[in-house]
């Protein structure tokens, strides 16, 4: 396998640091997450300065509340990718009597911080969730990427009144809706996009995993979970506010699209019946049942690890991603939840979590069950 030359760039406020500080980085280590806040741990090493009368970038202020931190990689063919843009939430410097034992530990979170930081009492009355999700993310100067919601209120049935921080309401509408609330990094000098939206299993898959296929295996690691225990079926009960008449839900069939072959039932024996407080009328209603029963039927999470040099890219969350030399029943199309980035000298190592639907090829993925036809491998880069 031929080495990918892998670069990454890191700024500060928009501005690359000085040599001084980029010598001194120990490790960098990025978390996404599509039902959290990315985040961003910097560790650096820090002395005495030259006149023995302070600490390297620890006085020097570099590091502030806020401060902006964004990284980028970069892979063969060049073409810088954001990570993360941060902002420090956290600083912990360590002083050491011993050669080399001080450190700067920074942990920055991205746009999210922004959007947790005030709590608010207002009325949103005649909107959407995805009008109010397109307003916050517009107020706090990111992109919307956001998915219109099926029901919006009325006055004559409810107000919308925040009483919580702009993320914990986005966090609120994303439960009910079925949505991933999530903020996916811009390139230097364009704004990061805000999205509110189901997950995005349209989309085509952005690599393969190739978890033991000889010299083209590029996944170590891969562990599939299979837990069946959620419910079969889903209700819910309530009054509607207009007619006062009963409103009673029951699904028992996910609408999101199966990446799979084979789709499965989970726990026969199983049926929950959800609490309706805060419900608004029948669609609501129905989109809160129907994104539980969804959401029941994500039973197979898998995990592994891959590097950037063998993988080529950095594995993006929020895409579907294809797993192949998993075995008849686990390989296919999986949806990426979850990725950490860990950056050392010379290589990008990514921890992922996956998850899944179905089993079983379904004849999208671009490959067959046996051979390399159709595997791709042009899109991992230098790949032998």
């Amino acid at each position: 396998m031929t080495a990918l030359p892998i670069t990454y760039t890191v700024l500060i406020d928009e501005l690359p640091p000085s040599e001084i500080l980029l010598r001194s980085i120990k490790s960098i280590e990025v978390e996404r997450d599509v039902k959290q806040a990315a985040m961003l741990r910097l560790s650096l090493n820090v002395g005495v300065d030259d006149r023995g009368t302070g600490w390297r970038t620890i006085d020097e202020k570099t590091f502030e509340s806020r401060t902006k931190i964004s990284l980028l990689i970069s892979a063969k063919p060049p073409r810088p990718r954001p990570l993360v843009n941060g902002y420090v939430i956290d600083i912990k410097p360590t002083m050491s009597a011993a050669p080399g034992g001080s450190t700067l530990e920074i942990v920055a979170m991205d746009a999210q911080v922004l959007m947790r930081s005030e709590e608010k009492v207002a009325p949103r009355p005649n909107q959407a969730d995805s009008t109010v999700a397109t307003k916050i993310f517009r107020d706090a100067n990111l992109i919307p990427v956001v998915d219109r919601t099926t029901s919006q209120r009325s006055q004559e049935d409810t107000v919308t009144t925040q009483s919580s921080t702009d993320g914990a309401l986005l966090d609120a509408m994303a439960d009910r809706n079925g949505f991933e609330f999530y903020v996916q990094p811009g390139l230097p000098g364009f704004p990061d996009e805000g999205h509110f939206h189901p997950p995005r299993l349209d989309l085509p898959p952005q690599g393969t995993l190739n978890v033991n296929i000889g010299l083209d295996t590029n996944s170590t690691n891969f562990s599939v979970q299979d837990d069946r225990r959620g419910p079969s079926a889903v209700s819910a009960r309530a009054v509607d506010h207009r007619t006062l008449d009963p409103i009673d839900v029951s699904l028992t069939k996910t609408k999101a699209r199966t990446l799979g072959a084979a789709s499965f039932d989970v726990d026969p024996e199983r049926t929950t019946l959800l609490a309706t407080q805060g419900v608004a009328n029948p669609s609501e209603l129905n989109a809160l049942v129907q994104a539980e029963i969804d959401r029941s039927n994500w039973a197979i999470t898998a995990t592994g690890e891959t590097t950037v040099t063998r993988y080529g890219e950095a594995i993006r969350i929020g895409e579907p991603i294809n797993v192949r030399g998993a075995g008849k029943q686990n390989s296919g199309t999986y949806y990426v939840t979850a990725v950490t980035h860990m950056l050392s000298p010379g290589e990008i190592s990514q921890r992922f979590t996956l998850r899944r639907n179905a089993r079983e090829l379904d004849g999208t993925e671009g490959f067959t069950a046996a051979g390399l036809s159709g595997l791709g491998l042009a899109s991992l880069g230098s790949v032998t």
